[in-house]
């Protein structure tokens, strides 16, 4: 009987300079790392009502109407094209949004749908104005629930980035087809067939044409791309130690907010922490 051959893989070394292996050495030093320090980049569309300021530097960068962006670095992605994603966590929230000097500010206040919410009113005057305001409050708070999708994006030079998309009031529709579609995907093991955790997946995160009684406006499109497979380790490691810090709490509500620059308020809060 014939021997097979065994053909043993080679195992590349990764040469490091004595800078590089120092930086190893102290991985991590210095950083920043509590929650209340750092904010998770929302993926947002540019639409035709986008505050100026913020239309103008995208208009700058040569964004336009429908296009995908990173509302912290101002990073655009083409609406058509789209960019690829992987899931990593969900939550329904609702958020308590100061109004006048406080609009555009980190959230007052947080509430898990299992809590006990504060009471609301609409606004009789203007039947146009959909918000719900806080019942007693004078400065114009209000109460908005919001379903929050935790993701890595998959960028071209091959990194992950931690982002959150926000989908909420006509985004509602598009976030349960998008939990429904996560919710569908299966897999065969050695056990046969099981349903595989959030970020076994990626998928295509593009904008499309949408229209209600207000007008037309640009909404989330979402379609599943592809598996994750074996050979990408790193990005299951990193999807992995992201569910947890959401389900931890460990994000900040600044990140939810229209202004991610410095604010003197502070945000001790969690993302699920109970005010009041």
């Amino acid at each position: 009987m014939a021997k097979t051959a065994v053909v043993k893989k080679k195992v590349q070394e990764v040469v490091l300079s004595n800078v590089d292996q120092l930086f190893e050495e102290n991985a991590g030093a210095g950083l920043a790392t509590a929650p209340r320090d750092n904010v998770v980049p929302l993926i947002k569309i540019i639409q035709d009502q986008t505050k100026a300021d913020v239309k103008k530097i995208l208009d700058d960068a040569g964004g336009k109407t429908g296009d995908l962006y990173n509302n912290v670095s101002y990073e655009i992605y083409d609406g058509d094209q789209g960019l690829i994603v992987v899931p990593c966590a969900y939550n329904r929230r609702y958020f308590v949004w100061g109004g006048g000097d406080f609009e555009g500010k980190p959230p007052i206040a947080v509430y898990t749908p299992e809590d006990k919410l504060p009471e609301t009113e609409g606004n009789a005057q203007n039947p146009d104005d959909r918000k719900q305001y806080i019942k007693g409050a004078n400065d114009g708070s209000y109460l908005e629930e919001q379903a929050n999708h935790f993701v890595l994006v998959c960028k071209e030079n091959g990194q992950y980035e931690p982002a959150i998309v926000v989908m909420k009031s006509s985004q509602f529709k598009n976030s349960r087809r998008w939990n429904s579609m996560i919710n569908s995907q299966t897999r065969e093991g050695k056990n046969g067939i099981f349903t595989p955790p959030r970020y076994a997946n990626k998928y295509l995160l593009k904008s499309t044409d949408e229209t209600n009684a207000k007008g037309s406006f640009k909404g989330f499109n979402v379609s599943h791309h592809s598996q994750v497979n074996g050979d990408e380790q790193h990005l299951v490691e990193r999807a992995i130690s992201f569910a947890k810090s959401v389900e931890e709490d460990n994000v900040s509500n600044a990140s939810f907010s229209e202004d991610n620059s410095a604010s003197d308020k502070e945000d001790d809060n969690a993302i699920s922490k109970i005010v009041g």
